[in-house]
């Protein structure tokens, strides 16, 4: 949930939210863009998949709340 919070707070890019947090966990490098792609294919967090996902750019993310709900089994 932090690195969801980070994303949805932040204006910055991806690759950077993702750098700080790997930075700020003591994670080993690309843990977080990791992250940002299992978010995006469980369909936890929403993009423009219209658009390609530029990790160097900063990008519009919703949350999507069936996701997280499906995710962590809440009914």
């Amino acid at each position: 949930m932090t690195y969801i919070k980070r994303l949805l707070d932040a204006d910055e890019t991806i690759r950077h939210i993702s750098n700080n947090f790997e930075n700020d966990f003591a994670l080993s490098e690309g843990t977080g863009i990791a992250i940002f792609r299992y978010l995006v294919i469980h369909k936890i967090i929403q993009v423009d998949m219209f658009q390609p996902i530029n990790v160097n750019q900063k990008i519009k993310i919703n949350i999507n709340s069936l996701g997280i709900h499906r995710e962590l089994k809440i009914v």
